[in-house]
């Protein structure tokens, strides 16, 4: 199954959209992207990985900073405090 859209519940307008997908999800059908690819591209999780407690949970020490030298920061400017993060990103 190769999704080009449902990435978005506007994608999945009513119950049926969504009973629809949950066939789909729940089926032994090889699924692209799957669940959980379209998961680490979504920009919640990639600022998560960027967070050091995060990765200190889930990824081996010894794998941690060559992850840490290809991740670029992660910045949610609603959440930023007076925009320094905003800057140094741009």
């Amino acid at each position: 199954v190769y999704f080009r859209s449902g990435y978005a519940p506007p994608h999945l307008p009513d119950d049926r959209c969504w009973a629809a997908r949950e066939v789909l999800e729940w089926s032994h059908a090889v699924k692209c992207p799957s669940g959980p690819a379209h998961l680490a591209g979504c920009k919640k999780v990639q600022a998560l990985w960027c967070d050091p407690s995060t990765m200190d949970r889930f990824v081996p020490v010894c794998s941690r900073q060559p992850l840490r030298e290809v991740f670029a920061p992660q910045v949610d400017p609603s959440m930023a405090p007076k925009g320094e993060e905003v800057k140094d990103a741009i």
